[in-house]
């Protein structure tokens, strides 16, 4: 629980250091498992070719292996409907003020920390929040970016807002053709703008729809080894290889391209306990509840659409 000290003493990690590690199994990191695919609504199975379905992008705050522990700094729900070639991204502020069902209980604690306590808790505040059904999930950390964009050999982004970033970045108003470290500090930047994390929300969502894009060529569908490695060695995925195999075939039977639209929510500041970090207030956010009303409205809307 390391990740949660960060959040509210400056420098924890810097004054500290860990001179003794221990892993313990704990219930609130046991959840049942779904079969693979299934919705666990109705028992139906997935048809990730047929199906609308969602899932759950998670970005942990961490470099190294995918399987530390940390808070979930990105928070994005892609509704995928492949019977209109449609998708939905949906981003929810880390700051979110939630309840965390099977952890936190009536309190309510920021939805970064949900990570803490394992992807399945981001995944159940998600659903409790929207009230839909989360059927998978992609979590990822600043590697997995990095190694993904390069294994792809670059993406376009085409950035809302001119800005610079740490490592000596500048990012035009427009296309900006980004590299894997590029891709990582337009992701993580959040302090060069007014609207904060807000703006660093849909700056991710926009490099998730330059990697969607790019994952859309025929000839990288066609070769696809590479971006398959990075999947296998630095992301954790429900998605079988089995269904990413069978969706990278039915792409290229059906090269018909994507509509990629984004939504975010946002809400109202605070500072106050969390069920993570008693007695320490700590920033928070509000949901605006008629936002995450017309953000579940269009995710169920995309979901259930059909062809014209």
């Amino acid at each position: 629980y390391t990740a949660l000290l960060e959040d509210a003493i400056t420098d924890f990690s810097t004054n500290t250091r860990i001179i003794y590690e221990k892993q313990f199994e704990s219930p609130v990191h046991t959840v049942i498992e779904r079969g693979e695919g299934a919705d666990a609504s109705n028992g139906k199975e997935i048809s990730y070719t047929e199906d609308s379905y969602n899932i759950l992008i998670s970005g942990i705050d961490v470099s190294g292996p995918i399987n530390t522990t940390s808070r979930s700094d990105v928070n994005i729900i892609m509704t995928v409907n492949p019977r209109t070639h449609t998708i939905q991204l949906t981003t929810t502020p880390r700051d979110y003020f939630v309840k965390i069902p099977g952890v936190s209980g009536d309190q309510r604690d920021k939805l970064t920390h949900a990570g803490v306590y394992g992807i399945h808790a981001s995944m159940r505040t998600l659903q409790n929040l929207y009230g839909i059904e989360v059927h998978d999930y992609i979590r990822i950390n600043f590697d997995s970016l990095v190694q993904l964009v390069d294994a792809l050999g670059g993406i376009d982004v085409n950035s809302e807002v001119e800005f610079d970033s740490g490592g000596g970045n500048h990012f035009v108003k427009g296309i900006n053709h980004l590299n894997g470290e590029q891709a990582l500090y337009f992701s993580r930047t959040r302090y060069a703008f007014a609207d904060g994390d807000n703006q660093r929300g849909r700056n991710q969502m926009l490099v998730l729809t330059g990697i969607i894009d790019k994952l859309q060529s025929p000839a990288l569908l066609k070769n696809p080894t590479g971006v398959l490695d990075v999947v296998s060695r630095s992301m954790q995925t429900s998605v079988s290889s089995s269904n990413i195999s069978k969706v990278i075939s039915w792409q290229l039977d059906n090269p018909k391209g994507w509509t990629i639209n984004r939504q975010s929510v946002t809400g109202t500041d605070d500072y106050l306990e969390t069920f993570s970090m008693p007695g320490t207030e700590l920033y928070v956010m509000w949901p605006d509840e008629q936002e995450v009303k017309n953000a579940r409205d269009t995710i169920r809307q995309v979901m259930k659409e059909e062809p014209k």
